[in-house]
């Protein structure tokens, strides 16, 4: 399975450009099944550290370095089932060889109401 968000359409889950999606399964085959050396998912976020000067993000499966551009809004998730949206600005983007740090000024920090719904 491969996310392919970027690829698709805005009004239709299914992306147009086939292309791309048989680019990035064959990647994440020749990674994960056929032991070649490419990044085959991420980045994904391993820890978040609050700091005086903003928050700092750890990732992993960075593939050649993180990109930051403009403001990045995301969810905070505390121990206590807390949610908190937040939108982060001044980015400082390091990393490389499969691991970065992102770190940012939080700007606003708001708390999210969520519902589970389950059977």
């Amino acid at each position: 399975m491969v996310v392919t968000i970027g690829y698709g359409e805005d009004n239709d889950l299914h992306p147009l450009d086939k292309r791309h999606v048989a680019q990035r399964l064959a990647t994440d085959a020749g990674s994960l099944v056929y032991g070649r050396d490419r990044e085959p998912m991420g980045p994904l976020p391993v820890m978040a550290i609050h700091k005086d000067d903003g928050i700092e993000i750890s990732f992993i499966h960075t593939g050649g370095g993180l990109v930051c551009t403009g403001d990045v809004p995301f969810d905070i998730l505390e121990p206590g089932g807390s949610i908190y949206r937040v939108k982060a600005c001044r980015y400082d983007c390091r990393g490389g060889n499969g691991t970065g740090r992102a770190s940012g000024v939080v700007r606003e920090l708001s708390p999210v109401q969520c519902q589970f719904v389950g059977q």
